[in-house]
């Protein structure tokens, strides 16, 4: 039995020492495996949340890729423009949102006449070196407007 003299908190000690413990050291009660919290739990912790958030940057990347190749199929197959001009827009678009989140991004554009399609294609930017590389398509397509006279 202890009693709480100057200086104690009162909180319940164990003052029989153990074979490896030198004489005269407490030990408080349930602090066993603090240590095993602190290597291998934290650890493990910071690398979840540190993957949650590469994949929730890139899923934001791919849907703002995804935007960004509809409006510019949807620019490419206006009346009195080009295919060319809606993979200006595409570009323009995802270096000016989403550029500093993208490694080794590409685009192509093609048209069969009637419709034009837009593929967007980029590596998300990784936060932590040993994550795996997530690589991001989208794609979109539009008819072309053409001004048909009333018969």
């Amino acid at each position: 039995m202890s009693t709480a003299g100057a200086g104690e908190t009162g909180a319940e000690v164990d003052t029989s020492t153990a074979p490896d413990r030198p004489p005269g050291r407490r030990r408080f009660r349930g602090d066993e495996g603090t240590t095993i919290q602190a290597i291998v739990v934290l650890p493990t912790l910071l690398i979840a949340m540190m993957l949650v958030v590469q994949f929730a940057l890139a899923m934001h990347t791919r849907q703002v890729m995804a935007g960004a190749a509809q409006d510019g199929a949807a620019a490419g197959a206006a009346a009195d423009s080009s295919p060319g001009a809606g993979l200006a827009v595409t570009d323009s678009l995802v270096t000016s949102t989403v550029g500093g989140l993208v490694d080794d991004y590409s685009s192509s554009v093609t048209s069969n006449g009637a419709d034009v399609t837009i593929t967007v294609r980029a590596n998300a930017t990784k936060i932590f070196p040993l994550f795996p590389t997530i690589t991001m398509t989208a794609s979109a397509s539009a008819n072309v407007e053409r001004f048909r006279p009333q018969d």
